[in-house]
């Protein structure tokens, strides 16, 4: 059988994550290939995390891609910077500026602060002077004028 397999490891966040990755050529999932334009690759990836408390938690993720198995390097490193995206901007805006907590749905009113928010997200990521996270930066703006004017910028 044709494959290929690779390996990553990460530590962070008081947590080690280890990711195993198998890449299977379409030839062997070949009735799929009318239903995906350009279907070259499957992808799993099994990952395990050992958390700081002990506990350890294990997934299984798949994927279909319109890279080449010879490019199974490239195809893993794209998944795993696509997810150190989404987490990196989804977990900013949910813990420091608590997204997720937000009530609002009427007409485009969750649209427009999902952008103010956005906003808000990178004038504090641009203010270097605290080296605090989102969360305290936001309430020190919200309690210091001061504060609020050298985020916003005057």
């Amino acid at each position: 059988m044709v494959y290929r397999q690779d390996q990553t490891k990460d530590y962070g966040h008081g947590r080690i994550e280890e990711r195993e990755y198998t890449i299977l050529p379409m030839m062997y999932l070949s009735e799929y290939k009318r239903d995906w334009k350009d279907l070259q690759t499957f992808i799993r990836v099994n990952a395990t995390r050992y958390l700081a408390d002990g506990k350890i938690e294990t997934a299984t993720r798949y994927y279909i891609s319109s890279m080449p198995l010879k490019s199974f390097r490239k195809t893993c490193f794209a998944i795993r910077e696509h997810w150190l995206i989404e987490n990196g901007l989804h977990y900013k805006l949910d813990v420091g500026l608590c997204e997720d907590a937000c009530q609002i749905y009427r007409g485009h009113a969750a649209e427009n602060l999902g952008y103010m928010r956005k906003i808000v997200l990178k004038l504090l990521n641009d203010e270097t002077t605290c080296s605090n996270g989102i969360a305290i930066k936001r309430m020190k703006a919200a309690m210091s004028v001061r504060y609020l004017r050298k985020v916003v910028g005057f």
